[in-house]
């Protein structure tokens, strides 16, 4: 019996790699669609289901996050969390993640009588379609949510398979 030996395995042009195998039996998918970003100042919603604005891209692999929407490249299973910081306040926050401008997961923190920060995350796991829009959004007229240099409101997402 031989056995095949494989640490990369190319693209039918032979012009990427698509799955490489270290010495150790570590398996990697370079080119596999993800993404992490930040949000680094607070945003206040002007109107109903207000697009949150991430100020800082810290990884893009394929380039498919712009203008605070991932967009599909490729149809199959993707996981996305959305962690968010309320502001210090004493109001009901409501935020949602959306899939072609229709929320597909909410999150909501409680109003009180004191002010607080919570913080929340939201999970979604999902069968997408190409060119499919994934956003953040204030689900309310003049609701806020918090944004620093210290990572407390971030978006993500990759493909699963």
């Amino acid at each position: 019996a031989s056995i095949l030996k494989v640490n990369t395995i190319q693209d039918a042009t032979n012009s990427n790699t698509a799955v490489s195998v270290d010495s150790n039996g570590r398996v990697t998918l370079p080119k596999v669609p993800a993404f992490h970003c930040t949000k680094t100042s607070s945003q206040t919603a002007s109107g109903d289901d207000e697009t949150i604005v991430f100020q800082q891209i810290d990884f893009d692999n394929g380039s498919n996050f712009a203008n605070n929407t991932f967009t599909v490249p490729i149809a199959g299973v993707y996981f996305f969390s959305f962690k968010w910081l309320s502001i210090n306040d004493s109001n009901q926050h409501d935020l949602q993640i959306c899939v072609n401008g229709t929320a597909v997961s909410r999150s909501r923190n409680a109003s009180s009588s004191s002010s607080s920060h919570d913080t929340i995350t939201i999970n979604y796991l999902a069968s997408l379609s190409v060119n499919d829009a994934v956003t953040c959004q204030i689900d309310q007229n003049g609701k806020k949510v918090y944004g620093s240099t210290s990572n407390w409101t971030t978006f993500m997402g990759y493909l699963i398979g």
